[in-house]
């Protein structure tokens, strides 16, 4: 879906599926007079306008909702307008997404949560001279490359080994000399974490007491629990979701075994119908895991900055470049002040140490 929405004094809205997106030509052109509609009806320059990139439909369609929403509330103060297209997290729907964009003539785009969509759409807003700030791909060739492909793109989500060098840096600093666990579910995600985690303490000279697998969505977890009990280990690093280490941790405890437990962002899934207990710990985005309202979470914060940081930049680049202030400017944003690296890396400190309390994650004061 494409929409539009004026804030002059002209009002336009106007939706096109994904499913017309993607249609031949003749649709296309009538995508362009759509945005020469929403650019031109509105009175509102077409080059202040946003372009959001986000899945709004679809099983990712409540974090791109969360984008969104947050991206609309950063560019509110300046007064810019925002072009939100459903990119449906798919290199088709991410190709569409660019050509809509093309097509309005916006001069800067944000969001892409997912890779394949992102590096669908990045040789089409080259090739239209759109700089993206990309929030949830953590692919390092994204940003590393730029040089040699030429995208205009810059990055705030972290690297993709920051969660792990993030992990080992907690065990190193809180459980050194401590034997621990690892536990993960088989999946695809957690045995690439378990895996770098290992290497990055291994830098160190730190090796688990064990690796555990364990059968993901299940009821009960006691096989683990006894192992666990067994072992005589009392800290575990969590890699399943937030249900699974929940009864994990319940079966541990009715063999009267209590263990400290870290997870990662996976302890951030939707809860279960059994709760973690009090002090389970996760290292996380802080600004994504915990806000004073909870229904800003997620990606909201990630969104309200990026749309600050595009915001400014249009406002930085009415006679020069997107790219040359997107390069050279630091930016005042919720999440903290934002500088890019020479590589389009955002210099945000990546993850801190949220724990369970009350029943939600809050920060932990550093120290």
């Amino acid at each position: 879906m494409l929409s539009g929405e004026a804030t002059g004094c002209c009002h336009l809205e106007f939706h096109l599926s994904m499913k017309q997106l993607l249609k031949p030509a003749h649709r296309r052109l009538q995508l362009a007079f759509a945005a020469l509609l929403f650019c031109c009806g509105t009175g509102m320059a077409a080059e202040n306008t946003i372009g959001v990139a986000a899945p709004l439909s679809g099983s990712g369609s409540i974090l791109g909702q969360q984008l969104l929403s947050g991206v609309q509330h950063g560019v509110a103060p300046a007064g810019q307008d925002v072009l939100a297209v459903d990119t449906s997290c798919t290199p088709e729907g991410g190709r569409a997404t660019a050509e809509a964009m093309k097509q309005a003539d916006v001069r800067i785009a944000v969001g892409f949560l997912c890779s394949p969509a992102l590096e669908a759409a990045l040789p089409i807003l080259r090739e239209a001279g759109i700089s993206t700030i990309a929030v949830g791909p953590r692919k390092v060739r994204l940003t590393a490359q730029r040089e040699k492909t030429g995208n205009l793109v810059w990055r705030l989500a972290p690297e993709a080994d920051a969660e792990a060098r993030a992990l080992a840096t907690y065990v190193r600093e809180n459980w050194s000399g401590t034997p621990f666990t690892i536990a993960e579910d088989g999946s695809l995600q957690a045995r690439e974490l378990a895996d770098q985690l290992r290497i990055v303490l291994a830098e160190s000279g730190i090796e688990p007491n064990a690796i555990e697998n364990y059968s993901p969505a299940e009821g009960r977890q006691f096989p683990l629990a006894r192992r666990l009990a067994q072992s005589g280990v009392t800290r575990l690093l969590a890699l399943g979701t937030r249900e699974d280490t929940a009864i994990i941790l319940r079966d541990a405890a009715s063999l009267d075994v209590q263990i400290e437990t870290l997870g990662g962002e996976n302890l951030l899934d939707d809860a279960g119908t059994v709760e973690l207990p009090q002090g389970v710990r996760a290292v996380a985005i802080v600004s994504m895991a915990y806000a004073a309202d909870p229904a800003l979470e997620g990606y909201f914060s990630q969104g309200q900055a990026a749309g600050e940081i595009a915001a400014t930049a249009l406002q930085q680049s009415a006679d020069t470049a997107i790219s040359d202030t997107l390069n050279s400017a630091e930016f005042a944003t919720t999440i903290g002040p934002v500088r890019f690296d020479g590589e389009g890396n955002a210099n945000l400190p990546a993850f801190g140490v949220v724990e369970w309390r009350n029943g939600r994650f809050n920060p932990v004061p550093e120290g």
